[in-house]
């Protein structure tokens, strides 16, 4: 029986930007292979886009879009490559989901809501997405999963590189995306155990509306730079779908992370 590693396939297209958001799912246990990114005008003949992989990141963007307009079809597919062996992806097209009329809805509805939130009262956020896959940090075992401790705050002082943030593997996350979220409502602050052992801790909660991508995920973290707020994605998402099929936005319960928590060492970008 062949195993298809790719869960789900998104493409996005902007016309004004000629460019193209290629997304993709894959089976947690190929998520360190590589990705290849193929594209074709009419479906037969394919061209390679990337000459280096795409490693640990769950998308790549086309910026040399040949369509004009939105009636020229344009299809992908992708090669993943994991311990040896090669696995081709399905062809795709922009409107083998939906129809030519149905993607402009969705093309639209998804600016609307970025423009909202650009010119409203969203808040510019960085989003980081947790590693998967590297160098094991020393206070985790690969082979059962288990955590057994935290680092020393200063003991990679001055090499992010190295520091795990108090994630599984060294350098703790992936490089973060520029994206915008809305505070719907702010949970109470909730009295809960601290997971140390070393008493109760005030838990405060956030209640954000997403854009659609990134694809938020429990833990992934969520930085707003201008206050060095940093929150972690609870086990709450839901999903705003067009017919089922295409995400146009989510909702999301964030949980605002202690001053002291091992993930305010992770860097912020500099403009």
């Amino acid at each position: 029986m062949s195993v298809n590693p790719f869960v789900d396939i998104q493409l996005s297209p902007s016309y004004g930007d000629r460019t193209c958001l290629v997304n993709w799912i894959l089976q947690s246990r190929f998520r360190d292979g590589l990705i290849f990114v193929f594209r074709s005008v009419d479906g037969v003949k394919f061209e390679l886009l990337n000459d280096q992989p795409v490693v640990l990141t769950p998308y790549y963007i086309d910026s040399t879009l040949p369509a004009d307009n939105r009636i020229d079809n344009v299809y992908y597919r992708l090669l993943l490559i994991h311990e040896g062996q090669e696995y081709d992806s399905n062809i795709i097209g922009f409107f083998d989901k939906l129809t030519r009329y149905e993607y402009g809805m969705v093309h639209a509805m998804i600016q609307r809501k970025f423009l909202h939130m650009r010119t409203g009262n969203g808040l510019e956020v960085l989003f980081y997405v947790p590693l998967t896959t590297g160098t094991p940090c020393d206070y985790y075992d690969p082979e059962t999963q288990q955590v057994t401790g935290v680092d020393c705050p200063d003991k990679y002082a001055g090499n992010p590189e190295m520091d795990c943030f108090g994630q599984k593997f060294r350098g703790g996350y992936t490089k973060p995306v520029n994206t915008w979220m809305k505070v719907l409502d702010s949970g109470p602050i909730m009295i809960i155990d601290s997971e140390a052992g070393l008493g109760q801790v005030d838990e405060y909660t956030v209640q954000a509306h997403m854009l659609a991508f990134p694809r938020p995920k429990k833990d992934d973290l969520i930085i707003h730079p201008p206050t060095d707020n940093r929150y972690a994605v609870g086990e709450v998402v839901k999903p705003y779908m067009f017919k089922g099929i295409v995400p146009i936005a989510y909702d999301v319960k964030l949980h605002l992370l202690r001053r002291d928590d091992p993930r305010y060492r992770v860097p912020i970008p500099k403009p």
